[in-house]
């Protein structure tokens, strides 16, 4: 038989082509290889057939003759030859999960669905008295469909059959074993089950609870079975999801879910988050064209009582024909609030309406390209006349896009101070004008007069600028506030966030409880849903419910 490299043959069993190598281990290779008769690519594991060797390789062998399962790799052949023993399995073409994970971090969904995969193949190894004892990410192969696939049954234990391990010898990856497999003890099903779940914290988390500084400090960590909580790690995961795989990893294994309970639980808690994700998906759509309505509609409503002399209903009609052009039509409906605007300001002083109409112009063309947020620099208006300035401008961090949300906290603030110095209604931080711009630049109708008038305004009450700064540089810092993580890095940002905003109102403002009952209310918001006491109520309110048992203790 001609041979391809030391101890190798080209044929293996007589109708396998070796090819190149795909990886090796301890004691063993593993080649891609051709079958000559049929074509197909198969996967060839070569063993020295020594007599320590033999015992485990038989294991093996038995272990997947009884195993025909789409999330297993199939056991397709075997045999010895040339000093080798030889098992042909089912190629898989991809990559293991370890691999997978490496180059790009997972999604909880996906690797949650990748291991109640993985969990359904050890059900299905348990209920023929297979216990794998070395389930890990690199036994753990992607195939070309995506789904999980299950290998490597070398270290298996046959429940119903003496093994050639007796307890006592130390067997698997101590990374990834349980409690009682790193102690050397017996193991059974439920070892296997808390492995998985090692598997699915680490690609949850991005590193391995048990892992150490050294083989012994790992091995010290697998023998105790402390592991930190994962509601702690990764506080956004649904929390049945994180119970249901701490309940995987509690230490006595009597306590610990089948694989088929377990794989059920994880079930559900990644289709509820799934139901989760689709709701929010929903508000996402129905979101922008209900701001945009309730937004133009408000603004409406605030031109038409602060510019003219309507009765409410006149003032609630025209507020409502906005509000409904705006959920159809946005660029429509922002025109025409600004050219109300600019008419009714033009009763005033005709040099104002002048300016006003280039200012809201420049404000809709910049904004021409999100029509559905050319209301949201209103939201900000409003919010100023309930006291909830700082508020409205954290909400726009909620804007994904960077240049959209910039211009919507701009564009906000700048028609909060120029509707503040108009009618000399304190909204921003400070105090009003001494005299509102409505009265100073009263029938002027040149725009370089009215321009210098509102100068003189601006000069004369400098606090505008230091709050409309100060509000600025707030809603440009909101965004880190809002993505930081849930708990107390996310407390800890938002009071942080709330006192910088008081110190620019305490510090800058020449009345300083003015600055502060503007930023009091928004602060004491913020906060509160940093800490989100509901859901702590909720909590307090629920029953305690079994690691194992569905419904409460």
């Amino acid at each position: 038989m001609k041979l391809m490299g030391p101890g190798r043959p080209d044929i293996a069993l007589g109708r396998y082509r070796l090819g190149p190598l795909l990886g090796r281990g301890a004691t063993s290779s593993v080649y891609a290889a051709s079958d000559v008769h049929t074509g197909r690519q198969v996967a060839v594991k070569t063993i020295p057939a020594s007599p320590e060797l033999l015992a485990r390789i038989e294991v093996e062998i038995r272990a997947a003759q009884r195993l025909e399962h789409p999330n297993i790799v199939a056991l397709l052949d075997w045999g010895r030859g040339s000093g080798l023993v030889y098992l042909v399995w089912d190629l898989v073409d991809g990559p293991s999960l370890g691999r997978a994970s490496a180059e790009r971090r997972p999604t909880s969904g996906w690797a949650t669905l990748r291991m109640i995969e993985v969990l359904a193949a050890l059900e299905h190894a348990h209920s023929r008295a297979i216990v794998h004892r070395d389930v890990k990410p690199e036994n753990i192969l992607i195939d070309a469909d995506g789904r999980a696939r299950l290998a490597d049954f070398g270290v298996a234990r046959l429940t119903d059959h003496a093994t050639m391990t007796s307890v006592g010898s130390l067997v698997g990856t101590i990374a990834y074993m349980s409690p009682e497999q790193a102690r050397s003890q017996a193991v059974g099903p439920p070892s296997d089950v808390y492995s998985a779940c090692i598997v699915l914290y680490e690609l949850l988390v991005g590193s391995n609870p048990l892992a150490g500084g050294s083989p012994a400090e790992t091995a010290r960590r697998a023998a105790m079975g402390s592991i930190a909580p994962l509601d702690e790690v990764r506080s956004d995961l649904p929390p049945r999801l994180a119970a249901a795989i701490m309940s995987g990893l509690v230490r006595n294994p009597d306590l610990r879910p089948s694989a088929r309970a377990l794989g059920r639980e994880l079930d559900d808690a990644i289709n509820g988050a799934r139901e989760t994700e689709l709701r929010q998906k929903r508000f996402r759509r129905v979101r922008e064209p209900m701001t945009s309505l309730v937004a133009t509609g408000a603004g409406a409503a605030g031109v038409l009582a602060g510019l003219s002399h309507l009765h409410p209903e006149e003032i609630a009609i025209g507020a409502g024909a906005a509000g409904a052009i705006a959920l159809r039509w946005p660029r429509l409906a922002a025109c025409l609030v600004a050219g109300t605007t600019v008419l009714l300001v033009g009763h005033t002083s005709i040099g104002a309406a002048i300016l006003i109409g280039i200012g809201l112009a420049v404000l809709i063309v910049t904004g021409w390209n999100w029509p559905r947020h050319l209301g949201a620099p209103l939201v900000a208006v409003g919010g100023a006349w309930v006291g909830l300035l700082p508020l409205a401008c954290m909400l726009g961090a909620g804007i994904k896009s960077t240049k959209e949300r910039v211009w919507a906290i701009c564009s906000g603030l700048l028609l909060t101070a120029g509707w503040e110095l108009w009618t000399g209604r304190p909204l921003l931080l400070g105090p009003a004008a001494a005299r509102p711009a409505s009265q100073v630049i009263a029938h002027v109708g040149d725009p370089a007069a009215v321009i210098s008038d509102v100068a003189g305004l601006v000069t004369g009450s400098w606090w505008l600028v230091w709050g409309a700064a100060g509000l600025l540089a707030a809603a440009l810092a909101a965004p880190l506030v809002i993505h930081v993580r849930p708990g107390g890095q996310r407390v800890l940002a938002s009071i942080g966030w709330a006192v910088g905003l008081g110190g620019v109102a305490v510090v800058g403002l020449p009345d300083p409880t003015v600055g502060i009952a503007a930023v009091a209310p928004s602060a004491i918001l913020i906060v509160v849903w940093a800490l989100r006491p509901w859901r702590t109520l909720a909590r307090m309110g629920t029953e305690p419910t079994s690691a194992t048992l569905r419904g409460p203790i």
